[in-house]
């Protein structure tokens, strides 16, 4: 079987990388950069605050040497990237479970790993899915449990030069709206920010010519944390929290959160420049 006609499930039979343990003392600083890029006072501010769902982010990154990135700026090789030719890389979506937050000043440790992998068939061809599991502890007792949803791809998709069709749904003024204005150097700054290098963010040649998108694209992860935010503000503490990646935003329009209160939580999403969102959430609150 050549390397073009094969399955992408056979490149990854017998795969299965090994739990990595990663170390870090949890400084604000980050936190404070990540406020700032939010146009927002910083919640971490000394040690012991608690870090926001998702602030963990800031942390615990990955730093490759610059002859270890691979043409996508992502790197080249590494321990949970599975070994497919011409790989590209989606983040799809996430779970997060709070026992206890994780608080400026702590030594944390979080241990990772893959938890599952799946290889479907979607419109633009195979993909595979893998579930990256992380588990973040504090002097041997569990704080936080995440998994995260990685898509990959094994070719560019041909190139589509035309943005979303249709539009957001105005704001409904509701304690859950929030708009969010990203500019370039809002990319530049959480891509700096989480030491994500991957182009789709900062190289407009690159991001349409070779990835296909109409332009720059706003990252998933920042998203996933802006959906967050107005409960944040309303000061409601989340236990649980699950998102869905369902379609790129891109630079040059605004981002607007949105979202319906219950007994127990919130459903929210985040609405640019289509009727259909492109993200979807369900944040279960600490009292629930």
């Amino acid at each position: 079987m050549s390397e073009d006609t094969a399955s992408i499930a056979a490149y990854v039979q017998g795969w299965n990388p090994p739990e990595e343990t990663r170390e870090e003392t949890l400084d604000p600083g980050p936190c404070t950069a990540l406020a700032g890029v939010l146009d927002r006072p910083s919640p971490v501010r000394r040690d012991g605050d608690p870090l926001p769902p998702l602030w963990h982010w800031t942390h615990f990154l990955d730093r490759p040497a610059e002859s270890e990135l691979g043409p996508d700026g992502h790197r080249a090789d590494g321990a949970f990237l599975p070994p497919i030719p011409g790989r590209h890389r989606m983040f799809a979506g996430g779970r997060l479970e709070v026992a206890e937050p994780l608080r400026a000043g702590e030594r944390a440790v979080r241990t990772s790993r893959v938890a599952r992998v799946q290889a479907k068939r979607g419109r633009s061809g195979e993909l595979l899915f893998v579930t990256e599991e992380h588990v973040f502890t504090v002097d041997g007792r569990t704080r936080m449990t995440e998994q995260q949803d990685v898509v990959y791809r094994r070719h560019v998709l041909p190139p589509e030069r035309t943005a979303p069709e249709g539009e957001p749904p105005p704001p409904d003024g509701g304690p859950l709206s929030l708009r969010l204005e990203p500019t370039a150097a809002t990319l530049f700054r959480f891509s700096a920010l989480t030491y994500n290098a991957h182009r789709i963010h900062y190289d407009h040649p690159y991001a349409t010519g070779v990835e296909g998108y109409p332009g720059l694209v706003v990252h998933g992860p920042l998203l996933a944390i802006a959906m967050l935010e107005p409960l944040r503000r309303l000061g409601r503490p989340v236990r649980r929290y699950a998102f869905r990646l369902r379609r790129p935003a891109f630079l040059g329009a605004p981002v607007l959160i949105g979202g319906d209160l219950d007994a127990t939580g919130a459903d929210l999403r985040a609405h640019s420049a289509a009727a259909d969102p492109a993200a979807t959430a369900r944040a279960e609150f600490e009292d629930a």
